[in-house]
């Protein structure tokens, strides 16, 4: 009887416990920041995304990098999973705005194509009425005549 209270409750401190997710979100950043800007948008010469931003045609300053899972609550894979993003802020010239780029899903990490997840906004920054929609592209090589 011992020995099947003590197996019953290892079960229910196994169960309990969170799972440990297949990322963590430093992973998912560096993958993020390495992805060949190509394969998100094949107009683009190869670059790492993180470098594209910065010193590519956008020449965009980068205020942070992280991880967004469910892609803003609005992404659910077919399978019911939610879809795991990387979110990058930039701005340059007064105007800014957000990119998400579908990773993979929360439950099974980083897996399959990376793409991009909606459109990108840029917005006017620093106004008296708050941010004002500049423009949206649904591709990479658009955003820097968004920010011109």
């Amino acid at each position: 009887m011992k020995t099947y209270f003590l197996a019953m409750l290892s079960l229910l401190v196994a169960s309990s416990s969170p799972a440990q997710l297949p990322y963590t979100e430093k992973q998912v950043i560096a993958y993020a920041k390495s992805i060949d800007v190509k394969t998100l948008d094949p107009s683009l010469p190869s670059q790492h995304l993180d470098d594209w931003l910065q010193s590519g045609p956008p020449r965009a300053h980068i205020g942070y990098w992280s991880m967004n899972k469910g892609c803003n609550l609005q992404g659910v894979s077919p399978n019911g999973d939610y879809l795991l993003c990387a979110q990058v802020s930039f701005s340059r010239n007064g105007k800014g705005g957000v990119i998400l780029v579908q990773v993979g899903t929360h439950r099974r990490g980083i897996v399959g194509r990376p793409q991009l997840y909606g459109y990108i906004g840029v917005v006017k920054l620093g106004t008296k009425e708050g941010w004002t929609l500049t423009g949206t592209a649904e591709r990479l090589s658009d955003l820097p005549a968004l920010l011109d």
